[in-house]
Order: C-alpha cells, then structure tokens, then sequence
C-alpha cells in the first residue's frame, strides 16, 4: 500500500466499495423477491447464479473505475501505466477486471470460510432448511446478505483493498495524490489577493504572487 494512504483515507475506499456492493445486492435480492412467484427453484437459481456471474464481469469492474475516478477527502488514487508512466484516473474494462480478479480470488478463499460460518449461524439460530431456499430471497436471504456482507468488510480493510492498491499489475499500479484543496485558479486567485491585501507594504515585494 502506498505510504500516503492513511488508514483514515483506506477506509473511505472500503466504504465505498462496501456500500455499492450492498445496494447491487439488495437490488438483486429484491428481483428475485419479485420472481419468486413466477419461477421453480431450479430456474430461480440458475438465475441468482447468472446474477454472480454478472456482478463479477459488469458491476465490479465498474465498482473499481468509480474508486479510481472519485475524488475522495483529501487524496484520490491514479493508474500509473507501466510502459510509458503516464498518470490516469481512468481504467480499462480489462485493468479493472484484473482488480476484481486479484480481490476475488482471495475472497473466495478467506471469505469461504466466512460464508460457510454465517450459513451455519443461520441454520442454528433459524432451523435447517432445504438445498431449494439456497439463494432464498426472503427474510433468510435478506439476513444472510446483511451477514455475509459485514463479515467481508473487515477483510476488505485489512487485507483484499490494501492488497490490490499494493500489486504491481502488467499494465498499471496504483498511486495516492493528495487532493489540493482549492477546486479552481479562480479559487486560489481570490484567496492570493487577500492575502496580499493582509500583508504589510513592506512585504508584498518580497512575495511572488503579490508582485
């Protein structure tokens, strides 16, 4: 991880990440609430599974843009391409697909484990149920997305974010640039001119954006 990216400013990444994940989540936790009715367990299955697939090839990659492009409180994150050095806030489809990949897979290691605890939290706490209610979009699904997704965000902080800020990709790595604090010139404009007009006469010679 870069050394300028504080814990303060590695958890508004996280949190951005975490909390787009869960609203996708939700959304599909609500259309599958809505087909229920209307599908056997096998297609509605085949369903939430085609729902993984496209969270892993669509939403996270574009997750992983909207982390680089946003302007976070005082830092941003760059793409510095490897083969020329130039500095970019802007990821390629494949660029951010090799984020999510590199996340993804240590998720589905260490996050296994995390999934299979909550499963069974659920099954002592509610009761054992068929292999049919697995993508279950009623209450059990709605608590199993809270759990699964507040188990992950630990490990997002401590180690798949730090990670994949830390990996040197084949095209890219990532760089923290602190963001200046004025949006425009026009704002450090006004602001040169008052300080020019608080100083004494004495000094506005000897500065060089009062000259």
């Amino acid at each position: 991880m870069p050394d300028t990216l504080t814990r303060g400013h590695l958890w508004q990444i996280v949190w951005l990440i975490a909390w787009t994940s869960f609203l996708w989540d939700a959304v599909l936790w609500l259309v599958m609430l809505g087909l229920r009715r209307y599908v056997n367990d096998s297609t509605a299955r085949s369903i939430y599974v085609a729902g993984g697939i496209f969270t892993f090839l669509v939403i996270a990659p574009w997750i992983a843009k909207l982390a680089v492009r946003k302007s976070f409180a005082g830092f941003h994150l760059v793409a510095v391409r490897t083969k020329d050095r130039v500095e970019t806030r802007v990821l390629s489809y494949v660029e951010s697909l090799s984020v999510i990949w590199l996340m993804v897979w240590r998720l589905v290691i260490v996050g296994n484990v995390v999934v299979i605890g909550s499963w069974l939290l659920l099954r002592i706490k509610l009761g054992p149920f068929s292999t049919a209610d697995e993508g279950e979009p009623g209450l059990r699904g709605l608590i199993e997305l809270v759990i699964d997704n507040a188990l992950v965000l630990p490990l997002l902080y401590f180690w798949l974010v730090p990670a994949a800020l830390r990996k040197r990709y084949s095209r890219f790595s990532f760089k923290v640039l602190g963001t200046y604090p004025f949006r425009s010139n026009g704002d450090w404009d006004r602001i040169s001119r008052s300080l020019c007009h608080s100083l004494p006469a004495s000094n506005l010679g000897t500065t060089r954006f009062c000259r």
